[in-house]
């Protein structure tokens, strides 16, 4: 009710200040000043799709405006007016656009989170009084809950002091407290370089990036090294996120040989991966990515439930629209 009424706020201040001056000639030219001159000439004098002559086209406007769905013509049909029966000027009133900067956020924005906060709280209700388990299978929160206390329980075997010695060389420096945030800080200059890359970059710049990008690929494939001589390849693929480290270096070795294939930047985009890592190494990342997988069972279950709506919109679109012929116009 306070949305419609405010969207009824915006709409009668635009047909106060609008109306009529969505209207133009079907053909420009120098000529053409008025209404009159337009159609001394033979054209059409023609409206604006959206526009602001009376509440009805003012509210599609402004739902148009909201939705911000091409909202920019909605917005230059009034900007470039002049005048009622005068045709537009590029430009011409740029202080109009300031109205449409509030509606969108009140009246787009505002709205928009105000409606995902009751669906939310409606969410919450039912959680209550489904036992938190709304848009879940008995299942998939059973699922979720042993998930959660995995995921909190979760131990770790604590791997000895190799006895040879370079694997216990390896081994020391591997669990050094500096070594983490030393391979951290490589990641993050790794991420620095990569974006540096450019259109039409000079072979100089070219190859420093190609260099660093070869010492980044020598430092990762010395870490994977030690780790696997420090715990052996059986403890070190036993945690997934060693794995993937472990993949994003051969990748990484495979992007440096082929840079002469055709496929060379398809393999390229894999070094991206790299980036993937930090959230190994933050723990605010792997709770925003851990909060995402247990998210995943009521994301599919909400998932179907808007197919199955926009199944039911589209078949009745299909049944009301499937035969309406094109013309000139579009309809």
């Amino acid at each position: 009710t306070w949305g419609m009424l405010l969207w009824m706020v915006f709409g009668i201040l635009g047909v106060q200040l609008f109306k009529g001056l969505a209207w133009s000639c079907s053909a420009s030219g120098p000529e053409i000043h008025t209404r009159a001159d337009c159609e001394a000439r033979g054209h059409h004098w023609v409206n604006a799709p959206a526009n602001f002559d009376h509440i009805g086209m003012a509210m599609l406007a402004l739902l148009q405006v909201a939705v911000l769905e091409k909202w920019l013509l909605v917005m230059y049909s009034v900007v470039d007016a002049t005048g009622v029966d005068l045709e537009p000027v590029k430009d011409s009133h740029r202080i109009r656009a300031i109205y449409f900067v509030p509606f969108i956020i009140v009246g787009s924005f505002f709205m928009l989170n105000l409606f995902v906060g009751v669906v939310i709280q409606q969410f919450n209700n039912l959680k209550r009084k489904y036992d938190g388990s709304a848009f879940l299978t008995h299942s998939q929160s059973e699922w979720v809950r042993l998930s959660r206390i995995l995921g909190k329980a979760k131990l770790q075997k604590r791997e000895e002091l190799p006895g040879n010695c370079l694997r216990a060389a390896c081994f020391r420096v591997v669990t050094h407290r500096h070594f983490d945030p030393a391979i951290m800080g490589c990641i993050l200059a790794n991420v620095l370089t990569m974006s540096m890359h450019h259109y039409a970059q000079g072979p100089r710049w070219t190859a420093a990036l190609y260099a660093l990008n070869v010492l980044f690929v020598a430092v990762f494939v010395l870490e994977a090294a030690m780790k696997l001589a420090a715990v052996g390849p059986r403890a070190y693929f036993r945690h997934g996120w060693n794995a993937f480290d472990f993949a994003v270096v051969v990748l990484s070795i495979v992007g440096l040989g082929a840079l002469a294939s055709s496929s060379a930047s398809a393999i390229r985009l894999f070094r991206v991966g790299r980036i993937f890592r930090l959230m190994k190494k933050a723990k605010r990342l792997r709770k925003l990515f851990t909060t995402m997988l247990y998210s995943i069972p009521s994301l599919w279950n909400i998932g179907l439930l808007l197919t199955v709506v926009f199944f039911c919109f589209a078949v009745a679109g299909v049944q009301l629209f499937g035969r309406v012929r094109y013309t000139a116009y579009g309809t």
